[in-house]
């Protein structure tokens, strides 16, 4: 940040002198001034202005029904936005398109019923993190979550997808007794 130092001066000067002065009385008047005048120094620190940008962004959403068989590199989409403060996440797409630069946290938990999966949350074409689940008993339930905190410049996209390498084996639970779920909101 640049700083801008100012002086800025300020001269006060004794009414008696100014009359004197003015009607010629006093003849020493540089002088008299010189010495009587009281001097006022004052320094400020001016701060190159900044744009502030709304700082409330976030979004919760969730699916609304099972996804059968997603195959692998499959993006994930969270149907129901519950919560949408500030612009961002598309609940058509499941991809979050960060509206300002800024430091953000993300969360996504998935659900399986009998089956296994790896999941990916990925911030434009490049893996932030990844999670498995191994649900592959029989009648067993397993849920696992990813949380992930990332630098993101206006533009930049997140999303949450299957694997692009390992080919998901069953389907992604969600009902009202479990929800499958993707969340991020600014820091």
């Amino acid at each position: 940040m640049n700083y801008i130092h100012r002086k800025q001066t300020t001269k006060i000067i004794p009414w008696e002198t100014i009359q004197s002065y003015s009607t010629g009385i006093h003849e020493q008047f540089p002088r008299e001034i010189e010495s009587k005048m009281v001097l006022f120094t004052r320094k400020r620190l001016l701060v190159q202005p900044t744009v502030m940008q709304s700082s409330k962004i976030g979004f919760y959403a969730y699916m609304s029904q099972n996804e059968d068989n997603p195959g692998k590199h499959h993006t994930i989409i969270f149907d129901v936005q519950k919560t949408a403060v500030g612009t961002g996440y598309n609940p058509f797409s499941g991809l979050f398109t960060a509206p300002q630069d800024g430091l953000y946290a993300f969360s996504t938990s998935i659900t399986m019923l009998n089956h296994y999966a790896s999941f990916d949350l990925v911030k434009n074409a490049d893996v932030q993190g990844s999670f498995f689940i191994d649900a592959s008993g029989e009648n067993e339930w397993r849920s696992s979550s990813l949380t992930v905190v990332l630098a993101l410049v206006q533009g930049d996209v997140v999303f949450v997808r299957t694997s692009s390498t390992y080919v998901p084996h069953g389907n992604i639970y969600s009902s009202k007794e479990g929800r499958s779920s993707f969340t991020g909101w600014l820091i």
